[in-house]
């Protein structure tokens, strides 16, 4: 397809955008809050329009900046600190690891052709968001931690408090109902119809002398 645009979340110093940039698509926005990363964004990306708080970008702003949907791949990696092995395992209900619901939040209100994440194989193992009274349960499927409400007119995500690990796994069963995070992730994505796949990548077999996994998914 022609014309293909881009929006990178949590660009950094634009992993995403460079790949994107590579292989044809115009990076319409990028949204990045550190200052450093962001003047590096500016240097070597100055056409792209940019963005500093993921939690205060709309849809609007995004189509408004060039970002067409229909032509569309929503591109990020959200923070890991609350997924890794490193740190503390407070999973998506973490405030860190939790901006994951910002990109349900724009993908929802977007509804680009594509998604395009990525994070730690840490989510593959952490624990889910929900308060361990059953209620993130639909069926043994894959489902959202957490309720829709209205702020300030907009439809917002907001995940249940995470509730306290007990040998890795939550008093919620949420590993053995729908797949804690990593079930949460992708029921929140299918909830949106998206259809996903996914995969882990070690940056050793790419061309750079690092082993560094990540699990990269594409809808």
């Amino acid at each position: 397809m022609d014309g293909l645009t881009a929006v990178s979340l949590f660009a950094g110093i634009g992993g995403f955008d460079e790949a994107l940039r590579r292989a044809g698509v115009r990076v319409a926005a990028s949204v990045e809050i550190d200052e450093g990363c962001r003047g590096t964004l500016r240097r070597h990306f100055p056409e792209t329009r940019l963005f500093d708080d993921v939690t205060e970008v709309t849809g609007d702003q995004l189509r408004a900046a060039g970002f067409v949907p229909r032509r569309g791949i929503l591109a990020g990696g959200w923070p890991c600190q609350d997924l890794s092995v490193a740190g503390r395992r407070a999973g998506l209900g973490g405030a860190r690891s939790g901006l994951f619901w910002q990109i349900v939040r724009l993908a929802d209100d977007l509804r680009p052709r594509w998604l395009l994440l990525e994070n730690v194989p840490g989510l593959l193992s952490a624990v889910c968001p929900c308060p361990g009274d059953g209620s993130c349960t639909d069926a043994g499927r894959s489902v959202r931690c957490g309720r829709w409400q209205k702020r300030n007119g907009a439809r917002v995500f907001i995940p249940h408090v995470q509730h306290t690990p007990q040998g890795g796994l939550c008093p919620g069963g949420c590993m053995e109902r729908h797949g804690g995070a990593m079930g949460a992730v992708v029921g929140a994505l299918e909830r949106l119809g998206y259809g996903l796949c996914w995969r882990v990548l070690d940056a050793q077999f790419f061309g750079v002398p690092q082993r560094r996994d990540r699990v990269f998914f594409a809808g």
